[in-house]
């Protein structure tokens, strides 16, 4: 069942975390009254790698605030989450329904790579 877990308010920030029915945490944090930007809309896609251990750029160029990346449950090996030259040697190692938020200016800079054909993630992101 989904619920409010935890409210923190901290120098102007508030965070909450949020667990969802399948066991997903999702952490919204608002910043206030101090000129720093905060997303005001969120875009959602999915992304599979075709041949394992050939990096793909996980969506074309946009402007973002954060991104965040969830393996595809259904995934049977590893997706790497990294930079354009990410690979199973250097990427962080994300399994089956695991996720990762990465603060960035531009989805087009994060790349995937998997270790089985055809396998992929979820993404929002935060603009």
């Amino acid at each position: 069942m989904a619920g409010i877990t935890g409210v923190n308010k901290n120098e102007g920030v508030t965070s909450t975390t949020v667990s969802g029915k399948e066991g997903i945490d999702v952490n919204v944090i608002a910043t206030t009254g101090d000129g720093t930007s905060m997303a005001t809309s969120i875009t959602s896609g999915t992304k599979s790698v075709t041949t394992a251990g050939t990096a793909e750029s996980l969506a074309a160029s946009a402007t973002t605030e954060a991104v965040i990346i969830q393996a595809l449950a259904a995934n049977t090996g590893s997706i790497y989450v990294g930079g354009t030259t990410v690979a199973s040697t250097n990427g962080a190692d994300l399994t089956s329904g695991e996720s990762v938020t990465i603060n960035i200016d531009d989805i087009a800079k994060i790349f995937i790579d998997s270790s089985v054909n055809g396998e992929g993630v979820t993404y929002q992101l935060l603009a």
